[in-house]
């Protein structure tokens, strides 16, 4: 009863002004509401503990916005509910912030705290999931916060970093889907990703004994009592190297496909995530960003949406290997021109690709080109020279591919060339090759640098933010 009486307690809170003064009518979701049952099996747990707090009125994250100015993986980060395979494809998605604010309606914070998540059913298709803002926090709003130091409402599951509320409402969009928060704790990235962009078919590739990959489609989820708890696969005979499965996911990478991968539980019976000595997480699913070769070297750059927990290894954050090969460092500058051996652990991390083979055995893609580009190849806004979006005059990453062709399983023949783009696109334009890579492929006779000079610079498909749809 404690819990029930927490959440009255905060739907009796004062009504929002609106800019004209005149008080806005707060929406109340009937059918999904804030209270312990919507938490299904965790409200054992947390139920007397959780207050419901609006998410546009969060306490302590500073400004509080549906989304950020500047999209990224780094905008999402898990809570205390199993569903890294939910939040690990939000983390994937939020490389490409048009299409997160697609999914939403209104694309700002709604005053009325009512929202319209745009969600696809393999059955029905695209659905309209409407949902109050509502948030389950561990807050103590009776106590008046000038009494407390650092006051924070503290969501129970995703967080707002940066003060962006959309991975909390999608979440919970989800849940009221499933009927429960608690009924999003396991579940299979191809749910996920289907769900948020449309696409039917899934893929898998599957590590199998004698090292070799092989390509899995996915037929249909499985349940148990209506929980989400596997999937039915169909095994191909396609097969894969560890060298040509780094050409095809380049090539995923390269066409904006959603990936993520995951190690297998070592103990099949075992329901949570079990911690590595390498600081990888089995059962656990993580977005990958990028695919590239550099000097010689394949990189894989994965996330793990919680923010926290990385690889420790070879050029993981912390490695001698950054010092020992500062050009690799040069050319994997992240956004900003920050190297991607520095700065506060983000979740995010490198490794090559020897120890991303012998580490994770399963690897989602969502096989359809993103409509968007990547936030990351947005360009240096101060650049005296850079390509410019045809569509929202923003200047663009400039950076060179990994070519491959035969739908990336071979590089391109010796002596290709690539040739500079117009500086300019066109209107509605699209790339059809998704740069992210650089490659020793392909030879240059008048390279002026060990790297930049390899291949011409190309072109990243531009970013479109919002205005541009």
């Amino acid at each position: 009863m404690l819990g029930c009486a927490l959440v009255d307690l905060r739907w009796r809170w004062p009504r929002k002004l609106s800019s004209s003064g005149v008080r806005c009518s707060q929406f109340q979701d009937a059918a999904f509401p804030p209270v312990p049952s919507s938490l299904g099996a965790l409200s054992r747990d947390v139920g007397g503990r959780v207050v419901w707090s609006r998410a546009g009125q969060l306490r302590g994250h500073g400004t509080v916005r549906l989304f950020g100015q500047n999209g990224g993986a780094a905008k999402v980060k898990q809570g205390a509910l199993g569903d890294c395979w939910l939040v690990g494809a939000f983390a994937c998605l939020a490389d490409f912030p048009g299409h997160v604010e697609m999914l939403f309606d209104p694309m700002v914070l709604s005053p009325q705290g009512r929202y319209v998540i745009h969600l696809f059913d393999s059955k029905s298709g695209w659905r309209r999931v409407e949902i109050d803002d509502f948030i389950p926090c561990m807050s103590v709003p009776w106590i008046p916060q000038k009494f407390l130091v650092n006051y924070k409402d503290l969501p129970c599951f995703s967080q707002p970093v940066g003060g962006e509320v959309w991975p909390l409402l999608l979440e919970k969009a989800f849940a009221k889907v499933a009927g429960s928060y608690g009924a999003l704790e396991g579940g299979i990235p191809e749910v996920a990703f289907q769900a948020l962009t449309g696409q039917r078919e899934q893929l898998r590739w599957q590590k199998e004994s004698d090292g070799m990959w092989r390509l899995l489609r996915f037929e249909m989820p499985r349940f148990d009592n209506s929980k989400l708890t596997g999937a039915i696969h169909h095994r191909t005979r396609k097969r894969l190297n560890n060298e040509n499965l780094f050409l095809r996911l380049a090539y995923y990478e390269q066409a904006n496909f959603l990936l993520a991968a995951s190690i297998t539980p070592s103990d099949p019976t075992r329901l949570f995530e079990r911690r590595r000595s390498d600081g990888l997480l089995e059962g656990h699913a993580y977005s990958v960003l990028e695919v590239q070769e550099v000097h010689g070297l394949r990189l894989i750059r994965l996330r793990n949406p919680w923010g926290k927990e990385e690889w420790t290894g070879r050029w993981s954050r912390r490695s001698n290997a950054w010092g020992d090969h500062p050009h690799v460092a040069a050319d994997l500058a992240l956004r900003g021109g920050r190297p991607a051996d520095r700065g506060p652990a983000d979740g995010s991390f490198w490794m090559p690709l020897e120890d991303f083979v012998n580490c994770f055995n399963s690897i989602n893609i969502c096989p359809s080109t993103m409509p968007v580009p990547k936030a990351s190849r947005y360009g240096d806004a101060t650049a005296k020279v850079a390509p410019i979006c045809g569509r929202c005059a923003r200047p663009v990453q400039s950076c060179w591919p990994l070519l491959v062709h035969g739908h990336g399983t071979e590089p391109l023949p010796l002596g290709f060339r690539v040739k500079w783009t117009n500086s300019r696109s066109s209107p509605g334009d699209t790339a059809v090759v998704m740069p992210g890579a650089t490659s020793f492929l392909i030879p240059s006779s008048k390279a002026r640098s060990p790297v930049r000079s390899v291949l011409a610079p190309f072109v990243a498909m531009p970013r479109a933010p919002s205005n541009c749809y």
